[in-house]
C-alpha cells in the first residue's frame, strides 16, 4: 500500500528541481536576475502548483527533460574552457533524458535534441554537435539509462506488443 503523500513525493521534489533548473539555466544563458524571473514564473504557473501535488510522471518528466536541457546547455559553455566537464554534463544530460523516455516516452527527449542540432546548425556550429552533444557515447548512456525497462517488459509480457500496439492506435498516434 502507498500513502498519497509516498505517492505525491517524488512530483513535490521534482517540482523543487525545476525551479532550481530554471534559475540556473536563466542565470546561465542570460543572468541573474533572468533566472530569478524564470524561477518565480514556473513556480507560480497553475500546471505548476497541479502537478507539483500529483502522483502524475509530467513534473518528473519535465524535471528530467530540464536537466537534459541544462547539461547541454553546460557542455555548451564549458567546451573550449574544461573539456573534461563538458564530457560529464553531455553524458548527464543523455542519463537525464533516458530517464525522461522512462518517465512519460521519447516525444520530449526528441524535440529537444532536435533543438540542439537545428542551433548548432544555425549558429553556424555544426562541428560542434559532436563534440558538444556527444551523440555517439550519449545514445549508449540513453539506452543504458531506458531501454532496459522495454526489454524487460517485453520479457515478461509475451504480447506487449499487441498491447502497445493497440494502446497507439486508440490514440490516434499512429
Amino acid at each position: 500500500r502507498v500513502s498519497p503523500f509516498e505517492t505525491r513525493l517524488p512530483s513535490a521534489l521534482a517540482g523543487i528541481a525545476l525551479v532550481v533548473m530554471t534559475y540556473v539555466l536563466g542565470r546561465v544563458l542570460l543572468n541573474e536576475p533572468t533566472g530569478i524571473v524564470a524561477a518565480l514564473l514556473i513556480a507560480a504557473s497553475k500546471d505548476y502548483v497541479n502537478y507539483t501535488h500529483a502522483g502524475r510522471p509530467e513534473m518528473l518528466y519535465a524535471a528530467v527533460c530540464t536537466a537534459g536541457i541544462l547539461g547541454f546547455v553546460l557542455a555548451d559553455q564549458w567546451i573550449e574552457s574544461n573539456a573534461r566537464k563538458a564530457r560529464w554534463a553531455s553524458w548527464l544530460a543523455w542519463a537525464a533524458l533516458g530517464l525522461g523516455m522512462l518517465a512519460k516516452g521519447p516525444q520530449l527527449p526528441a524535440v529537444i535534441l532536435a533543438g540542439f542540432i537545428v542551433y548548432f546548425v544555425a549558429t553556424g556550429r555544426r562541428a560542434m554537435i559532436g563534440r558538444v552533444l556527444r551523440p555517439a557515447s550519449g545514445v549508449l548512456i540513453f539506452a543504458a539509462a531506458s531501454l532496459w525497462w522495454y526489454a524487460l517488459v517485453f520479457r515478461t509480457i509475451p504480447d506487449a506488443w499487441t498491447i502497445w500496439r493497440g494502446e497507439i492506435e486508440r490514440r490516434g498516434i499512429s
